[in-house]
């Protein structure tokens, strides 16, 4: 009798496990994602707040989740990631401190190629990344520049792109990095027409970036994730490219 009981009881638990998974998952029917100014990508101003906003929209609305956004500073963003405050955020690269305390999907949903932005009167001439120690880099909070200090190059963090402007037109820094769309949007938004006329930028990219979106490393952030990818699949061959 001993021996029956426990076959009947585990197949049984096991059912009933299965069922309570299964009805966690399908009562997610809203999300909250974090995001920040990101032009072209992101952004209020733009149709349905950017490309890369649209498609995490219609990747959870393909799984019948609606979205709400969160307007945030991206430092901000991460941290809520962190504490699981939020459901998602999209537009990271992969790094050590980021991949400790969130998820990526699996899906990567922009890929986009940073290119270095300086004066014209003040060259920078690289063939390695060991090459840029020599310059005054500066950078934005809460972005990825991993791969620069782990070579020895310094950055200058400051809070906002017009910051960073004017310290390369005061010569109190060199460079800053940028794709090419993101970073001639900067210019044009900040700068007047001489102002404009004194930048430039390499014409070798300096790295490739694929971008995920990020969630908590909870149940529900995992739960999240993989609705996600499902949804990604479901609606996208391919990640956004960028120059």
């Amino acid at each position: 009798m001993l021996f029956c009981y426990k076959f009947i009881v585990i197949p049984t638990l096991c059912i009933f496990f299965f069922r309570i998974t299964y009805c966690y998952t399908q009562d997610i029917k809203e999300v909250k994602v974090a995001v920040g100014e990101w032009p072209p990508y992101i952004s209020k101003s733009l149709p349905h707040y950017g490309s890369l906003t649209q498609l995490v929209s219609k990747s959870f609305q393909a799984v019948d989740i609606e979205v709400t956004f969160l307007w945030l500073p991206w430092k901000r963003a991460f941290h809520m990631i962190k504490t699981g405050e939020i459901d998602a955020t999209p537009g990271w690269s992969k790094n050590d401190e980021r991949a400790k305390y969130s998820l990526f999907s699996e899906s990567v949903v922009l890929t986009q190629y940073a290119h270095l932005f300086h004066r014209k009167d003040k060259p920078v001439h690289w063939q390695s990344l060991e090459d840029l120690i020599k310059y005054r880099f500066v950078g934005f909070i809460g972005y990825n520049y991993n791969y620069l200090e782990d070579v020895g190059v310094n950055i200058y963090y400051v809070k906002n792109e017009k910051q960073a402007l004017n310290m390369i037109l005061t010569m109190r820094a060199d460079v800053f990095e940028a794709n090419l769309t993101v970073g001639q949007k900067v210019i044009d938004k900040y700068l007047n027409s001489e102002q404009k006329s004194l930048f430039t930028f390499s014409k070798k990219p300096i790295k490739q970036f694929n971008y995920h979106v990020l969630f908590p490393q909870t149940t529900r952030g995992e739960q999240v994730k993989r609705l996600f990818d499902k949804g990604f699949n479901l609606t996208s061959k391919s990640p956004a490219n960028a120059n």
